[in-house]
């Protein structure tokens, strides 16, 4: 026979009850975000927030974007990206962004649904038409 003084320590809260992996994609979708897709070649696609602009076959501006908090790899191959950030520390294998001048010798792969999260205006992908999930901050 079951314990009935322990009956409450074993209840589900119901649907509105999350894991810390589920509570951060609910928080982190609350702003929105734009799925922003690579190019296949060293220089690729670069896509800047907060600022306006015209855009080009490889340069994107997106003035409705004050930056974005995380990047998620969501094609199922590795994505090869770089990210200016606000805080200064950039994503990229030597810590410096050089925008779609440069070859993506610089930039870091990531795996599938790998998330990186930070303060990002500018982000680059090459090496493949490949995904990014960007969470708008």
């Amino acid at each position: 026979m079951a314990n009935v003084d322990n009956v409450d320590a074993h209840k589900h809260n119901g649907i509105r009850t999350y894991s810390g992996a589920e509570a951060t994609n609910v928080i982190l979708g609350q702003n929105g975000f734009d799925i922003l897709a690579g190019a296949n070649d060293t220089t690729g696609k670069e896509y800047i927030a907060g600022e306006t602009g015209t855009d080009t076959s490889d340069v994107f501006y997106k003035p409705e974007v004050r930056f974005w908090v995380a990047l998620k790899a969501i094609h199922g191959d590795d994505t090869s990206v770089t990210a200016f950030s606000l805080q200064g520390d950039h994503l990229s294998i030597d810590g410096t962004y050089t925008g779609s001048s440069a070859d993506s010798t610089n930039n870091i792969d990531l795996q599938d649904q790998d998330i990186v999260n930070g303060c990002f205006t500018k982000v680059r992908i090459c090496d493949g038409v490949d995904y990014i999930l960007a969470y708008r901050g």
